[in-house]
Parts: C-alpha cells; structure tokens; sequence
C-alpha cells in the first residue's frame, strides 16, 4: 500500500497471517480526528491519571486500573471521552503488574450526529476484498492507549473473541473482518506491537505462542483483531507511551459482532457507523423533524423502521416503530438515518419490526 495501490500479497499478510506493516497512517479524516483529540487532550488524561495511581492495584478481579479509568471518565465526560482499563501489563508467569489505560473519543464523534467519513478505496480495497463487506462498515473504537513509563509487556490477547465452544459465526479462513490501524502520535516513532502471525485462536493462548512473537518496526499498521498480539514494555523514565487507533469491523462482522458474546449490547450502542455506499437513499437532515420517517440502529444489530416521536432535551431521540405501539429512546442522531427511496418497510405486520437491509 505503499503507492496508494493494494497488492494480492498486502491482502494475503493481512487477512491470512494477520498483520500489515505499514508505511504510514492512511490518510483519512478520522485518523486526523483522533491526532487532533489527542494532541488537545493527552496531557490532561496523563495528569488526571497521575492523580490516581495509588488506587491502580487496587481493584480486585478486576484489571488494575478499573477504577482509575472510572473516576477520570467522569471527569472526562463533558469533552465526549471515556477512559477504559484494557489488558493490562504482566510478568513472566502471566500475573498482572499494572494497567494500560485507553481513551475512547467515540462519544464525542457519535454526538455530533454524522456518520464517519468513508475510508479511501486503497483502504476499503485492503480491508474489504468482497464489495458488499463495503456498504455498511462500522468504526468500534477510535482513540489511543495510554501506557505509564515502566510497564512490562501487555498479555497475549485477541481484540474480538468468542466464549462459545462452536461460534455461530466463526471468522472465515482467509477473510478478516474485524481490523485495527495503529500508528504513533510522533511520526519519528514506530509502532512496536508484537504479533503471533496466523494464531486465530478466539484469544485462547498456549505457551508456545509467546515464543512465536514477531515485533513489528514500522511507523504504522494494520491488524487483524481476531489475531493474538501485545503491546511492548515501556522504558523507565519515559513519558506515557500512546499509539492512535482506529478500529472497524465490515458489514458481515457487524452480524458477527452480536453473536456468540463478542460484544456486550452496551458497548454495541457506542459505534460510529460510516457513510453507507452510494443508495438511493436521501441525506440525513441536521435535525430529524416530528413525524419523520427513519431507519433506527436497534441492539441487535439492524435498522427498523420508525418514525420520529421528538427529540430529547440532551440530543437523543424518542422513536415510534412503524406496525407497533411502542417506542423507544435515547437514539443518537448517528444511530437514525433516512428511509431509501425505494423502501417498502411501509408494508408491515402488526407488531413486528421490519428489517432493512
């Protein structure tokens, strides 16, 4: 992809051993919204998480640095940002030693009220070989980890799993569906993530896995997030260690995501979806008016149509399903999108929910 252009052979290292190394982030708005939102917010986020280190070893069962993200998401929570706990640092017997902390900018872009812009075509090209994987991609997360100075290597883990023995939707040999773009905030800096090529194994390590670690040494790239991989140590007396990311998921792994436990419906409600391929649909007002005829983002994963009730006094919006009597709240305007022209959604039965595709 170095030329703007994407080779079989890009597409095989991606899709069947996991990882692309990258000579650069792509050039897509998102990418600069998140390098924007991190130069503006970074030092902040590393003070308020200074102010909380005591408390990082102090969480039970739960990941070091639960409660540290908690309480700085709160204070975070007017600028759009929320603070997690993700797999945290650990030593040579897998024991945890601390945390890894990410700052999540989704909330902030899904409140604006407009999809994602499209990715370039060398990108769609790379992450979705099948055309129809294009119409309707999702952005799950969108922000950058946070590592304090001093951390031992993060634990082998995959981003998306499944906790089911025989998943309903197993990925499919050759074919992600879920992918990961990481880059440093510095262009000086590269990436050094540590890859188990080809390990999809629904997160489920074994010891010689560590001894098929590859680093990568790039300054950006791109995985496959059903793949085994880890954040390198941090050196001491650095400075927080961060690297951007961007994480989306196609259309059929957006099925993929509601089934077999790989998301909660929580989370679920906090993805940006991005700008559908071209439809004969019309464009999305700035507003949506009493009355009007949508498609709403349900939990399960589809768009039902409805009508709009009012929209609430923090934004969100109060919808009526078309066949029913009952109506449901709290949509983000992201989460609405016009019907298309052509739609027969109309012709419903009583009290059944209408899917459009």
């Amino acid at each position: 992809m170095s030329d703007g252009s994407v080779s079989d052979e890009d597409r095989r290292k991606l899709h069947e051993e996991g990882c692309l190394e990258l000579p650069r982030r792509p050039s897509w708005e998102v990418c600069l919204l998140v390098e924007q939102y991190y130069w503006q917010f970074h030092s902040r986020v590393a003070s308020l998480l200074e102010e909380t280190r005591g408390s990082w070893t102090e969480d039970g069962d739960e990941r070091p640095g639960t409660a540290a993200a908690w309480e700085v998401s709160k204070k975070l929570e007017d600028d759009g940002l929320y603070v997690s706990a993700v797999h945290p640092s650990v030593d040579d017997e897998d024991n945890w030693t601390g945390p890894r902390f990410y700052i999540s900018i989704v909330p902030s872009a899904i409140n604006k009220g407009l999809p994602a812009p499209r990715p370039p075509k060398d990108v769609e090209e790379l992450l979705w070989p099948r055309p129809r994987d294009r119409l309707q991609p999702w952005i799950t997360e969108l922000g950058w980890t946070m590592v304090p100075e001093g951390s031992n290597e993060q634990t082998l883990h995959a981003d998306i799993l499944s906790w089911e023995e025989e998943p309903s939707r197993p990925r499919k040999e050759g074919l992600g569906r879920f992918h990961h773009f990481l880059w440093k905030p510095s262009r000086r800096d590269c990436c050094t993530t540590k890859i188990v090529h080809t390990a999809f194994t629904e997160g489920s390590v074994e010891g010689w896995h560590y001894d098929s670690l590859s680093q990568v040494q790039s300054p950006s790239l791109v995985l496959d997030s059903e793949v085994l991989h880890c954040g390198s140590a941090t050196r001491k007396g650095s400075p927080w260690s961060s690297t951007c990311t961007v994480q989306l998921c196609s259309a059929r792994g957006w099925r993929a995501l509601h089934a077999d436990g790989r998301a909660s419906q929580d989370l679920l409600w906090y993805v940006w979806p991005i700008e559908e391929a071209p439809l004969k649909r019309p464009a999305a007002p700035s507003a949506w008016r009493q009355d009007a005829e949508v498609e709403a983002l349900w939990e399960d994963g589809y768009w039902y149509a409805a009508r709009i009730v009012r929209r609430q006094k923090d934004g969100r919006y109060k919808v009526r399903w078309e066949g029913e009597d009952t109506v449901a709240s709290d949509f983000f305007a992201a989460h609405l999108r016009a019907r298309r022209l052509d739609d027969t959604a109309g012709l419903l039965r009583p009290c059944k929910r209408a899917r459009t595709q």
